[in-house]
């Protein structure tokens, strides 16, 4: 540790001792020195998760306390008998010149001859459970394990008396590289245990983590049923794009192609006013919307669900209802605008549809 890291940390010490006596912690469990059962004349080394002086004064404070070994940044120093040390979690992880010479240290650990440390994992948490807390001020600054110094400092202040310090069981150094030469591989196997034991000690405390958004999207669509369903879509895009392609078709959708060209600004006829139901129906519900070649409106039905709330609640008295005879498909519905004699190709194109969208849809004609 060079001389201004030493200054600083000493600093940051300083400061920070005001905030101790606001701060009140508890321990999991309730008799720590019982539950460790540290061997004294062997080296101990605290493990936390996370970079955080913080963190690391109010570990101190309390193993001063509770008369345990105090902890103390050891630098590139193994940690000896009557001098603990600490370690963060993420410094198993990284790849920076400070990882190597911490891998160079675990590599004299284990070319040493007898030599064991007694590791402790420790998590500190800061507050509640956010399900349990009714703070509005609390909630908002919630711990985190993503917390500069900034928010850490709202987080003493908003959190500081509900402190929980939870101490793992400790883990011999000896033992657990019994076997293993290699100090790179070594760091891997802790930083996935640790990482593994601060994970369950943090959701059985704080409750599980809310994933983000992006997270969230990607694990759905990573997901077999839902990767499965994209290419089904995507097979059946290919399917109506060889429908669109047979002569007969084209002409339908011609002659319902309601779009301006584009070289051309006109303006749209207003169509006949939607019922008040179809307004208030959640959109997976809504019909397609075709036009006739006469100007009606053709409404086709999505699903099952949106068939019958479209023959029940959007169909008025004088519409038209069409659907496949002997096979499932969607329902039809032609809107006469009130007419008892809608024009013949109207109907036609209510016909041509309540096929196109039906399980005959590829029969022979």
């Amino acid at each position: 540790m060079t001389f201004i890291a030493r200054l600083l940390y000493w600093l940051c010490w300083c400061l920070f001792r005001p905030f101790l006596l606001w701060v009140r912690y508890k321990t999991a469990p309730a008799d720590v020195q019982q539950h460790l059962a540290l061997d004294l004349s062997r080296p101990i080394c605290f493990v936390l998760p996370v970079r955080s002086w913080t963190d690391l004064f109010v570990l101190q404070s309390l193993c001063k306390r509770l008369k345990l070994p105090v902890p103390y940044r050891s630098g590139r120093d193994l940690p000896a008998p009557g001098r603990p040390a600490v370690l963060y979690q993420p410094a198993l992880q990284e790849n920076r010149p400070q990882t190597r010479a911490l891998e160079q240290l675990m590599g004299d650990a284990v070319t040493t001859l007898d030599y064991d440390v007694q590791l402790v994992p420790v998590s500190v948490f800061w507050g509640r459970d956010p399900g349990s807390e009714t703070s509005l001020f609390k909630l908002l600054f919630a711990d985190s394990v993503q917390a500069g110094r900034v928010r850490k400092l709202f987080i003493v202040l908003a959190n500081g008396r509900s402190v929980l310090l939870n101490f793992g069981n400790p883990l011999s150094f000896k033992q657990f590289m019994r076997g293993e030469q290699d100090p790179k591989r070594a760091m891997r196997k802790l930083s996935r245990l640790f990482n593994l034991h601060f994970l369950r000690a943090r959701s059985a405390t704080l409750g599980p983590s809310l994933l983000q958004r992006t997270t969230m999207i990607r694990s759905l669509l990573g997901a077999q049923p839902v990767r499965l369903a994209i290419e089904a879509e995507a097979r059946e895009a290919d399917d109506l794009a060889g429908i669109l392609a047979r002569a007969e078709v084209a002409k339908l959708v011609a002659r319902h192609d309601t779009r301006p060209a584009k070289t051309s600004v006109t303006e749209t006829r207003p169509g006949p006013s939607l019922p008040a139901a179809y307004r208030n129906l959640p959109r997976k519900l809504h019909p397609r919307r075709y036009r006739s070649g006469d100007g009606l409106e053709i409404w086709v039905g999505r699903s099952d669900e949106a068939n019958d709330v479209l023959t029940t609640r959007l169909a008025r008295g004088k519409d038209l209802f069409f659907h496949l005879d002997g096979a499932p498909g969607s329902h039809v519905i032609l809107r006469t605008e009130g007419k008892e004699d809608p024009p013949a190709e109207s109907v036609l194109d209510a016909c041509e549809l309540s096929v196109h969208f039906s399980k005959q849809k590829n029969a022979g004609r």
